[in-house]
C-alpha cells in the first residue's frame, strides 16, 4: 500500500497584493518560493495542507492574493484557517476544493468549519485529539531538550 505524502505551509500571513506586514516583510516573495518548492518536489505531494493563518488581517484583497499564490498547486490544496482569518471572506473567495476536508483512512471526512475570527477551528467529527502544554515551564523543558 502506497503511502500520502503531505505537504504542509502555515501561517503565511499574507496581505493584500503589493503591501508589507511587519515593518517591511513581503510574505508574499516566501509564499511563493514556498510553492516553487512544492512543484519541485519528487514525487509530488498527493495532497497541500496549508493552515492558518493564510492572512493577516482577514482582508477580502488579501484572501484574493493568497489564492492566488497558491493557485499553481491546484487541486492539491486544502486549507485549514486560523484566528487571523475571515470566514465570509474564506468561503467566498477561495476554490470550494480547499475547503471540502480531509478523508481519513477509515473513510471518515474531516472538514473546517470556523467560527468568525474567534480564534477557534472545529470538526465534523473527533478523529485525533491532542493536548498542549503552552506554559512558560514547558517551553523551558522543551528548549532544554528534557521533553
Amino acid at each position: 500500500m502506497r503511502r500520502a505524502l503531505i505537504a504542509h505551509l502555515s501561517d503565511l500571513h499574507v496581505v493584500a497584493a503589493g503591501e508589507l506586514v511587519w515593518g517591511g516583510f513581503d510574505t508574499a516573495t516566501h509564499v511563493r518560493a514556498a510553492v516553487e518548492t512544492v512543484l519541485s518536489l519528487s514525487p509530488a505531494p498527493d495532497l497541500v495542507l496549508v493552515s492558518g493563518d493564510l492572512t493577516d488581517n482577514a482582508a477580502p484583497a488579501a484572501v484574493a492574493h493568497v489564492a492566488g499564490l497558491l493557485a499553481p498547486l491546484d487541486g492539491r490544496v486544502v486549507v485549514l484557517p486560523g484566528n487571523h482569518d475571515d470566514t465570509d471572506s474564506i468561503v467566498t473567495t477561495l476554490p470550494p476544493g480547499w475547503l471540502a476536508g480531509i478523508a481519513t483512512p477509515d473513510g471518515k471526512r474531516v472538514t473546517w468549519i470556523g467560527n468568525k475570527r474567534i480564534g477557534t477551528v472545529e470538526v465534523q467529527e473527533r478523529v485525533w485529539a491532542v493536548s498542549w502544554d503552552f506554559s512558560l515551564d514547558n517551553y523551558r523543558q522543551v528548549l532544554g531538550g528534557q521533553d
